[in-house]
């Protein structure tokens, strides 16, 4: 894996973390955990080098079509413990996974589950990985115009193939206590992020300088 030029990086902190907390750390793959303890959370220090691309759609009503688009990577988050430890101040040092994760993310209800997120991006898209057997190590991007009138044709044509998997996903959605609420739920949050790389190795190594000509 190639090293991401970083400042403001956290200690890690084993001994601080608790029980719950090591056994979350322990569930991510071995790839990242390692870039966690060399490397705990950070934040980019030339974020022109730490571009990726994705396969977003943008549509206007002038006619313009955009295939692909690119996004930079503003800092990496890092793993502190939620009950031991504080982050810094928000945009001056990296925000924390846990902290994140039960203060914020989980309420919001727009990720899978167990898929968490470990990046901010420019203009405050995301980044996560994922810990589901299906899919395990990979690497998502969420972008946060997606409601957007230009990206619409895109996401909804991704929620309505995800929709298809159910009979009647409105009403399955409806009741938190029908069998397959968890299974539609997670099917219309995945599509709302989008695959970047199949493992954390593979995202950090795909990461590029840009020519200030990508979208």
């Amino acid at each position: 894996m190639k090293n991401i030029d970083l400042e403001k990086t956290y200690n890690f902190n084993w001994g601080k973390l608790t029980k719950d907390e090591k056994s979350v750390f322990e569930a991510f793959p071995k790839d990242y955990q390692d870039f966690l303890k060399e490397n705990n959370g950070g934040m980019v220090v030339d974020e022109e080098k730490c571009f990726f691309k994705t396969d977003l759609v943008r549509k206007f009503d002038d006619g313009r079509i955009y295939e692909g688009s690119s996004n930079g990577v503003e800092e990496f988050l890092g793993f502190l413990s939620y009950e031991n430890e504080e982050p810094g101040e928000d945009f001056e040092y990296p925000m924390s996974i846990l902290h994140q994760h039960y203060d914020r993310h989980l309420e919001e209800e727009f990720l899978p589950s167990n898929v968490i997120v470990i990046g901010r991006c420019v203009q405050n898209c995301l980044i996560a990985i994922s810990l589901n057997k299906h899919d395990f190590g990979s690497v998502y991007y969420w972008e946060w115009y997606w409601q957007y009138p230009w990206f619409e044709e895109y996401f909804q044509t991704r929620i309505k193939q995800a929709s298809k998997q159910f009979e009647d996903v409105g009403k399955i959605l409806e009741n938190p206590d029908h069998p397959k609420y968890q299974k539609a739920f997670d099917a219309l949050n995945y599509a709302t992020w989008v695959k970047v790389a199949p493992t954390f190795t593979d995202f950090i190594d795909g990461l590029y300088e840009t020519n200030n000509e990508d979208d």
